[in-house]
C-alpha cells in the first residue's frame, strides 16, 4: 500500500462542439490533452482528519467537496501545487477531481474496482461534454458521442475516437483578470440548445477534422478547425456578445490572425486562446506578435504539444523544455 502519490497533472483545450441538438443526440466534443500547462497534486496517507492545502479557495473547496461526496473524511492529506486557473476554459475542476480520483485510487482508498470515469459521472462531471473526463485517462486528440437521450434515459457522453497526438506545436494565451462564463449561467445556456442551422456542415468539419489529424494533413486541419470555431462562435455570440467570449480574447485572435495563423481557437467559454501551428519556428513568429500585446494586456502564454497521456504520476514525469 502506498504512503503517498504524486501526479502531474495538465489541462485540456476543447476544441469545439461538432453537434448541439440532433436528436436524440446532444452536443458532441473535440478536444486534446496537453502537455502544458499544468499543476501538482500530492496525496498522503496521514492520521486524523482529512487536510487539503491548495493555491485558490475554488480549487479547495472543489477538493473538500469531493471527499466529502466520496466519504472520505480522515486519513488523507493533499496538496496542490502550480497554475491554478478557474473558468478560463482549460477545464480546472475535471482536472482537480479526476487527478483527486486518482490518487486516492493510487492510495487503495476508493472502492475496489470502481471505474474512474463512472466514478466521475456519478459526481456530476462529463454531464455535457467528456473531453475533460477522457483527456485525463487517455491523452490525445480526443472526440466524444455527446450525450444520448432515449425517453427518460439519459447517458453521459463516451469517448467515440482517440487519435495519436499529432507533432504540431501550440501556442496558448490567457489573458489575466477575465473569466469565462460558468456556474449558473452556463447551465442555463447549455441546458436550452437549439439546433444548429449548419449541423450538416459541422459533421462534414468534424469528418475533415479527424482524417486531417489522422493523416498529419496541417492545412486540412486548420481549415476545418477554424470554420468548426467560427459557427461555435457565432451560435453562442447572443449569449457571450461576440464571436469570442471578450475583448481580450478577440484582440488576441485577431493579432494571431493577421500574423498568419489559421488554426485559431477559443477554448470552451474562453477566455483562453490557441492557436496550432506546423513546427516550432512558426509557434515562435506567434509568441513574439503575442509579447508585443503585452504592452496593453496583461497576458500569460505557453508554447506547447498535445500529450499522449492526460496524467503523470512521479518519477514518469516528462522533461518539458517549450513553455514560454
Amino acid at each position: 500500500m502506498k504512503p503517498a502519490v504524486k501526479l502531474r497533472i495538465p489541462y485540456r483545450l476543447h476544441l469545439g462542439f461538432y453537434r448541439y441538438n440532433d436528436p436524440p443526440y446532444l452536443f458532441g466534443s473535440t478536444g486534446v490533452a496537453l502537455r502544458e500547462p499544468y499543476f501538482t497534486m500530492k496525496a498522503e496517507r496521514v492520521e486524523g482528519p482529512v487536510l487539503v492545502n491548495t493555491p485558490t479557495e475554488e480549487s479547495r473547496e472543489v477538493i473538500k467537496e469531493t471527499l466529502i461526496k466520496l466519504g472520505v473524511r480522515e486519513g488523507v492529506r493533499v496538496s496542490v501545487e502550480g497554475l491554478v486557473k478557474h473558468h478560463v476554459g482549460l477545464g480546472s475542476r475535471t482536472k482537480l477531481v479526476m487527478g483527486l480520483l486518482k490518487a486516492l485510487s493510487e492510495l487503495k482508498l476508493l472502492r475496489p474496482g470502481a471505474p474512474l470515469k463512472e466514478t466521475a459521472n456519478m459526481l456530476g462531471l462529463g454531464r455535457v461534454s467528456g473531453i475533460g473526463i477522457c483527456t485525463f485517462l487517455m491523452g490525445g486528440f480526443l472526440v466524444d458521442t455527446g450525450v444520448i437521450v432515449d425517453g427518460e434515459v439519459v447517458r453521459y457522453p463516451e469517448p467515440l475516437l482517440r487519435l495519436k497526438p499529432p507533432s504540431w506545436s501550440i501556442v496558448i494565451a490567457v489573458p489575466e483578470g477575465v473569466a469565462g462564463l460558468h456556474g449558473r449561467v452556463e447551465e442555463s445556456i447549455l441546458s436550452n440548445v437549439e439546433p444548429h442551422q449548419r449541423q450538416e456542415e459541422l459533421y462534414r468539419l468534424l469528418a475533415n477534422l479527424i482524417i486531417a489529424v489522422r493523416l498529419n494533413h496541417f492545412k486540412s486541419f486548420s481549415e476545418a478547425l477554424s470554420k468548426m470555431q467560427m459557427l461555435a462562435g457565432q451560435y453562442f455570440s447572443k449569449y457571450q456578445g461576440g464571436v469570442y467570449s471578450s475583448e481580450e480574447s478577440y484582440l488576441i485572435a485577431e493579432t494571431l490572425r493577421k500574423s498568419g495563423v489559421e488554426a485559431i481557437g477559443q477554448s470552451s467559454w474562453g477566455p483562453t486562446i490557441y492557436c496550432f501551428t506546423e513546427d516550432g519556428r512558426k509557434a515562435s513568429k506567434s509568441v513574439n506578435v503575442l509579447k508585443d500585446l503585452r504592452s496593453s494586456l496583461r497576458l500569460n502564454f505557453w508554447v506547447t504539444r498535445v500529450s499522449g497521456r492526460g496524467y503523470y504520476i512521479e518519477n514518469s514525469f516528462p522533461q518539458i523544455t517549450d513553455s514560454t
